[in-house]
């Protein structure tokens, strides 16, 4: 489960799109550096394309369909690929909108990682501008939790979120042109 209150999850990134992020994030590291952080996104994202993909759900603020990362054209294809994302089995896409209300405080971006294997803790990673933190106790873990159950239930379902970025898309058809 991934939420992102200014990004799109990095699993589901164009290239174009995680070359505008990164660099915004980090402007100091050399091309090189921004380069193996892109491939590294995108080799992750074979994941969902396996026949024994795990299920991936990614609640996104709307504004994170508004905000033009990169230029139009990154956004319309960035978009584009949601849209495609969101038909895959094992992905699913809400959009919590603006008319929701507020977001629970303090929420930025987490991912929490669950996995089939009953030995094996749940766990949070929370992405911060240069590092990551692990979560691992079960209460931290259970609070992000109830955390994304309360964004799920504040979002659009997974068909008003695809008609959301199908809006957005002809928009930024529209500016491209």
């Amino acid at each position: 489960s991934d939420y992102g209150l200014a990004i799109v999850p990095g699993l589901l990134q164009t290239p174009d799109y995680a070359r505008a992020i990164v660099r915004a994030v980090v402007p100091a590291w050399a091309p090189r550096i921004v380069e193996e952080r892109v491939r590294g996104r995108i080799a992750r994202q074979q994941l969902l394309f396996s026949r024994a993909a795990p299920g991936f759900e990614a609640i996104l603020d709307e504004s994170v369909l508004h905000r033009v990362v990169g230029s139009p054209a990154v956004m319309l294809a960035q978009l584009t690929r949601l849209l495609e994302m969101s038909q895959l089995p094992s992905v699913t896409i809400r959009v919590v909108p603006y008319d929701a209300g507020t977001v629970p405080a303090g929420v930025n971006k987490f991912v929490i990682l669950r996995f089939a294997l009953r030995d094996i803790a749940d766990f949070v990673l929370i992405e911060e501008l240069t590092s990551h933190r692990y979560l691992e106790e079960p209460e931290e873990v259970e609070t992000y939790s109830g955390t994304f159950q309360t964004l799920a239930s504040l979002s659009a379902d997974p068909a008003a979120s695809q008609a959301m970025i199908l809006a957005k898309i002809a928009s930024y058809e529209a500016k491209i042109r």
